[in-house]
Parts: C-alpha cells; sequence; structure tokens
C-alpha cells in the first residue's frame, strides 16, 4: 500500500546557518531528509526534526570553528601570552636567541 506524503513544506526556511533547498530523501523509516545549503557553502542532508527542533545549526562548521578557537586559545599562556609546547612554556623571541643567532 502506497501511502501520501503529508509533510509541511520547508523550502527556503532558515534553521541557524542553513537554509532548505529542496526535499531530498524520504528513508524506509519515513523519515524525510531535507537538502540544506549552509552560510559555508557547503550542502548536507538534515532530518525535519533536527530543523524544527534547531538541533542542526550548521553543516559542520560552527564545530570546526569552535575547536579551532579553542585549540589558539589553549596554544598560548594565558598571563605572559607564550607560545606552549609539549614540555612546558617555549618562549618567543628573546634578546638572548637573537644575539646568539645573529
Amino acid at each position: 500500500m502506497n501511502r501520501a506524503w503529508n509533510f509541511k513544506d520547508l523550502t527556503g526556511q532558515r534553521s541557524g546557518r542553513l537554509v532548505v533547498e529542496k526535499l531530498d530523501y524520504k528513508d524506509r523509516f519515513g523519515i524525510i531528509h531535507w537538502h540544506c545549503k549552509c552560510d559555508c557553502g557547503n550542502y548536507t542532508s538534515v532530518t525535519t526534526a533536527k530543523l524544527k527542533n534547531g538541533k542542526c545549526q550548521s553543516c559542520g562548521c560552527i564545530s570546526r570553528e569552535r575547536i579551532i578557537a579553542l585549540s589558539k586559545a589553549r596554544s598560548t599562556h594565558r598571563k605572559t601570552d607564550e607560545r606552549l609546547c609539549n614540555n612546558g612554556l617555549m618562549k618567543k623571541e628573546s634578546a638572548i636567541t637573537r644575539s646568539v643567532f645573529a
């Protein structure tokens, strides 16, 4: 028996950085997936539920941006602004190193 697709058309709606472009597909469980374009230019497929409840805000670019920002914040010492390495602080160029290698 073939059932009619009863769903609200979300084409053109925005959820975070995603804009719904068209219906992508309906999976074997009856869950509808939408073809969305992110503000960064990537495309992704998102379910209706994730679009409506705001669980999916982007193609993953927000997570990547947060990881990059966090790694930059952790790569320097907070008080002295010196770079960190595996065995402690790695000093920026100092007068001593400049005079030795000059």
